[in-house]
């Protein structure tokens, strides 16, 4: 115990008291009796007041008669409910003080905070009336108590005043020195009473104590009621988040707020209710979080695109819009409308760097592997991909010799083989996710970004007064700033930039580098990187191996019509989103870009297509076609398909005069290329003896229908397709004088000569043998024609049943047979010419087979063959005899035959 406290509770002025008047503090209280109870209460108080002034006694073993019971009437003590909500340990804990209302250390806003931190204003105010009826219940005994005793208290006082002044005047001489007789019995007497005194008020403070607790308690329920909006409002708050009420969570918090912001300017805001807000701001903070949660989790999926109207937005309707407004409505220090549009452009760049070039793009790497692993290049191989691709197709059209073909309705999975088609249709998903995302997920994300910029969200929030109820705060973030128009645009712009990055490379890319667009590092390089291009079709990865120009032309037509119509689309509109001009010169680069390389890859597979035509051949004859197979129609169908198509690939974009001639350099090319395979294919089948047998075998008639074929497609086929690129290209292209028609001439010429070179040996070998071993000195006249002369209009007459029979063009028959009947004649004239003796009857036997031969080739000797003739007359027979007596002669052997 310190100085001051010694002092105080033996009511002394020093520590080395000398004097009972100098050093020891007067008492100096009136007692007035009354009978009034008003009076004895202000004087018990006066009392108390004075003694507390001058004294404090503290007894801890009071401490056990504490109060415990909960004065709100909740719970049955306030230790176990602070024991169980871990306020404190045990009842030995000292803390237990400030939640005990019999405590002289009772704090009410701790009482109510953590013995009853859940109660709302009307559970309060239950609990006040609980409290007040107990209060009055001990009032009416404490005055009852008060009344019957405070006068015999004051009373006493009084007596034992008057006792000590009596005792203090009195002149007590004892037997030693009188002076310290009295001081010792006067002091003796005053500690008693100053003792009595202490115990009676220690027992007086409690009651005291109880009833300044009950003033204090009263005034803040009061407060708590009046302000209950306030107090009510986290327990409000906290059910409207488990209803998702959000509605109700931002009025009833918006009400409170304005309910606080008085009392602030009142200056009546109290602790409690600060602590009671912190509570509530802690609520709004986890609530504005929640909110910023389910605005970023928006996504555009998840927004009906038809909903969207510039100028008449339901925003309830509206989920994105209508956290918006909630989140300005609860005060945010950034921006709602910025931090949705930001999370926007980052969904949608997600889904074109992780969606579209690695989702989609590794479907579709996977389909080209399986389709490598399955279609190794071996001749096997290629003969069932001609069987069963868009060339076939053609030619099961052609079975049926229908020339109403409509090269528009086509199925395109009968155009190329299964694993072919599944690549088809990963490129066309790949193509497709990229126009969608440019015509759906771009339009809607730029049609979200001009609400806001054209100042439509602001005019409808001024429209429902919903600006009137955005904090000062916020309001801020209402109207979009310079910069963040900047920022919409440069998002807009990063996306169609990221688009067409993805639309030009995997068109740019070749069989090798198509794998390389799932890893970001090599696209960066691969953009950066000039490929070479030979033209052949792995230069082109967006074509599937094992297809055609048929197929290709189909698929990558409708590719680049749907991919022009959002251009088109972009182009419209971009003017009105006030995008830099950059953007539009960037879609129509990637465009041309695009309508190029597609061009070529055509253009590669129409070569390889035409190269491989020949495989088709089955020496299949056409009932519409004299002396062809089915190739010719074939061929004229599947350019027709080419060209057409071809026309709606060029003309999407405004053509460059370069490309015409590149697609008539190729097209000429194609022309001779699959002629010459053509012929490679007639040789080949062909049989190669120079018997007359072999001659007359079917496998030696290839080199004939080949020849028929080549003779349709150089005069009829070829030029028909020249004529119709003229026609869809406006171009000037054809011209008997072009060089392919002088190769193909000679091509014809080749395998004409291949054709009939066959026949010579045979001609050779029955003239020469039948004239070397006819006997020309015979003695006898000649009674027939001699054999080697039948025999060879035998063969000359075969020839021509051949020819028939294959029904050959008349002009190539006569061509043909022409030759032949002029080769005859060289090789009787050799033959002849080697013969030095002719006998009379021999030269009659020439005659006779001369004048034969003469008649019987007819139309089809030649002048050459006539003066061949002739020369024979000449030189052999009519130096020696009379001609034309000889001829009489024998033609009773000649007419024989007419």
């Amino acid at each position: 115990m310190n100085t001051d406290e010694i002092l105080s509770f033996y009511r002394l002025k020093s520590t080395n008291p000398q004097s009972w008047n100098r050093d020891v503090v007067d008492l100096e209280f009136n007692y007035p009796e009354s009978e009034k109870i008003a009076d004895n209460l202000d004087l018990l108080k006066r009392l108390i007041d004075h003694e507390t002034s001058t004294k404090t006694i503290q007894d801890p073993k009071n401490n056990n008669k504490l109060n415990t019971e909960d004065p709100l009437g909740f719970c049955a003590s306030v230790l176990d409910e602070l024991i169980d909500n871990e306020v404190i340990d045990d009842t030995r804990d000292d803390k237990k003080f400030d939640y005990l209302i019999s405590s002289h250390r009772f704090k009410p806003d701790l009482f109510l905070k953590n013995v009853h931190p859940n109660l709302s204003a009307s559970d309060l105010k239950q609990g006040l009336s609980y409290l007040e009826h107990d209060v009055k219940s001990k009032n009416k005994d404490l005055q009852l108590q008060i009344e019957s005793e405070f006068l015999v208290y004051i009373k006493s006082k009084n007596s034992l005043d008057r006792i000590f002044k009596q005792f203090d005047n009195m002149k007590l001489i004892g037997k030693g020195d009188a002076n310290g007789g009295k001081e010792a019995a006067v002091d003796y007497l005053k500690n008693l009473i100053e003792e009595t005194m202490a115990r009676s008020n220690e027992l007086l403070k409690p009651v005291l104590e109880e009833a300044r607790t009950e003033t204090a308690l009263k005034h803040t329920l009061e407060y708590i009621q009046k302000n209950s909006i306030i107090f009510d409002l986290p327990k409000s708050l906290q059910n409207s988040i488990q209803k998702n009420d959000y509605s109700s969570f931002i009025s009833d918090y918006i009400t409170a707020k304005e309910s606080k912001e008085r009392l602030t300017d009142d200056g009546e805001v109290s602790g409690i209710l600060l602590r009671v807000w912190d509570q509530v701001e802690l609520l709004v903070s986890n609530f504005r979080e929640l909110l910023w949660d389910q605005l970023v989790g928006v996504h555009l999926d998840d927004i009906d695109e038809k909903s969207i109207n510039y100028t008449n937005y339901n925003h309830e309707q509206s989920v994105f819009l209508n956290l918006i407004n909630k989140l300005l409505e609860i005060g945010v220090e950034d921006s709602p409308i910025m931090g949705f549009l930001e999370c926007q452009f980052a969904n949608l760049s997600r889904d074109i760097l992780f969606e579209a070039n690695s989702s989609h793009l590794t479907v579709l790497i996977r389909s080209q592997k399986r389709l490598k692993q399955n279609y190794t290049q071996t001749e096997e191989l290629l003969s069932e991909v001609l069987a069963n691709n868009g060339l076939n197709f053609l030619t099961s059209q052609l079975k049926h010799e229908s020339i109403t073909y409509n090269h528009y309705d086509i199925d395109l999975k009968l155009l190329d083989l299964p694993l072919v088609n599944s690549m088809w249709e990963q490129i066309e998903e790949y193509i497709g996710f990229l126009t969608n995302f440019l015509n759906h997920k771009l339009l809607l994300f730029v049609s979200i970004c001009q609400y806001f910029k054209n100042g439509n969200y602001q005019k409808q929030i001024a429209k429902t007064h919903l600006v009137d109820r955005i904090p000062q705060n916020s309001k801020v973030h209402v109207q979009l700033t310079e910069s963040d128009m900047l920022r919409i645009n440069m998002m807009i712009e990063k996306l169609i930039y990221d688009v067409c990055g993805c639309l030009n490379l995997f068109f740019k890319s070749n069989d090798d580098t198509l794998i390389e667009l799932t890893d970001q590092t090599s696209r960066e390089q691969l953009a950066d990187k000039d490929l070479q291009y030979t033209g052949i079709i792995s230069d082109f990865g967006f074509i599937p191996c094992f297809s055609n120009a048929v197929s290709a032309l189909k698929y990558l037509n409708r590719f680049q019509n749907n991919l022009l119509d959002v251009f088109a689309r972009l182009n419209q509109q971009s003017e009105s989103w006030g995008l830099r001009p950059d953007v539009l010169d960037q879609l129509n680069l990637t465009n041309l870009k695009i309508n190029g390389r597609i061009i070529s890859g055509v253009l590669a597979y129409l070569i390889n297509d035409v190269k491989e035509f020949y495989k088709l051949e089955n020496w299949q004859t056409s009932t519409m076609r004299q002396g062809c197979t089915l190739m010719p129609l074939m061929v004229h169908f599947y350019y027709n398909n080419i060209i057409r198509d071809l026309k709606n690939i060029v003309f999407a974009v405004t053509p460059h005069e370069n490309t015409f001639q590149v697609i008539e350099r190729q097209l000429l090319n194609s022309f001779q290329l699959l002629v010459e395979n053509l012929l490679k294919k007639g040789l080949y089948d062909s049989q190669t003896n120079s018997s007359e047998q072999d001659f007359f075998q079917k496998s030696n008639e290839y080199k004939l229908i080949t020849l028929t074929n080549l003779i349709k497609l150089k005069s009829s086929v070829f030029v028909d397709a020249i004529k119709l690129y003229d026609s869809l290209f406006d171009r000037q292209l054809y011209d008997d004088n072009l060089e392919i028609f002088v190769k193909l001439d000679n091509l014809e010429l080749t395998l004409f000569q291949n054709y009939t070179l066959l026949g010579n040996p045979i001609i050779t070998e029955i003239v020469n043998k039948g004239i070397d071993r006819k006997d020309w000195q015979t003695e006898q006249p000649p009674k027939d024609v001699s054999s080697y002369a039948h025999h060879l209009l035998n063969f000359l007459t075969l020839v021509k049943t051949k020819l028939l029979r294959l029904d050959i063009p008349e002009q190539l028959a006569n061509r043909i047979l022409d030759y032949f009947h002029d080769y005859s004649t060289k090789k009787i004239l050799d033959s002849f010419n080697r013969i030095h003796d002719f006998s009379t009857y021999g030269l009659y036997q020439c005659c006779c087979d001369l004048d034969y031969l003469q008649r019987q080739m007819g139309a089809h000797l030649s002048s050459e063959g006539v003066s061949r003739f002739k020369v024979i007359y000449d030189t052999i027979i009519s130096p020696k005899i009379d001609v034309a007596h000889v001829r009489h002669s024998v033609s009773e052997i000649v007419n024989r035959y007419s």
